[in-house]
């Protein structure tokens, strides 16, 4: 009974998973106009896709197998438009070798066999050499590597630049810069302070060099409206 429980119970967080995506699609404005570099990555790769952009998403995430579409969060269009190209390319990777149909089946089979510590230890390595082959031909079609792992760095971090998230303080910042070595503690631009209070002057807060700060939520600028008028 234990076991089909948990079968159950993982089945249907998964398919309240992909009736969310669902929502989020049809949430989600399109990306209009279409930029150059899209078009060009498109045409490159002979893969069309509907790009959106997301207030409910924090990081880029593709789905769907026949109408492949692809969520970029809000601060994905304050990104440089090369930067803006390798995400879009490497989104755009993963909608032309099919990924999200193969991680789906991959995520069923975990959910049936997740009393099994093997297939958990499987499905990971699949999906760290699945990121490796994609991030390897990102690179062949940019041609830029550096550019490329800036943008991971801007976009794929646990607390992504340009978020936004609230402190142990209570204060509420946007992300600014990230710290490879410190993925947990960027540095942040405080926007209103513990007492909910506008700052109208520039404030910084490096969470490596104030150990007493930590962030407690990512939040996203609905959700800042709420906190301050709460």
């Amino acid at each position: 009974y234990l076991l089909g429980a948990g079968v159950v119970v993982n089945l249907s967080r998964l398919g309240l998973g992909l009736v969310r995506l669902k929502f989020l699609r049809n949430k989600a404005r399109p990306l209009d106009p279409v930029p150059d570099y899209l078009r060009k990555i498109q045409y490159k790769l002979d893969q069309k896709c509907d790009f959106r952009v997301s207030s409910e998403v924090s990081m880029p995430v593709a789905f769907g197998s026949w109408n492949p579409t692809v969520l970029v969060p809000e601060q994905f269009l304050l990104l440089a438009p090369e930067q803006q190209e390798c995400i879009a390319c490497h989104e755009l990777v993963h909608v032309k070798r099919c990924d999200w149909s193969f991680n789906l089946i991959e995520q069923i089979v975990k959910s049936v066999l997740w009393f099994h510590p093997a297939v958990h230890y499987l499905v990971r390595q699949i999906d760290f050499n699945r990121e490796k082959l994609v991030d390897s031909k990102v690179v062949g079609i940019t041609g830029n590597k550096r550019v490329y792992l800036k943008a991971l760095l801007s976009v794929f971090t646990a607390f992504p630049i340009h978020s936004y998230v609230q402190l142990n303080s209570e204060a509420i910042g946007k992300v600014i810069e990230t710290y490879p070595d410190q993925p947990l503690r960027p540095k942040i631009q405080i926007i209103y302070d513990s007492q909910k209070r506008k700052v109208l002057t520039e404030k910084i807060v490096a969470l490596p060099d104030d150990p007493l700060l930590h962030i407690v939520d990512s939040i996203n600028e609905n959700q800042i409206q709420q906190l301050v008028e709460g």
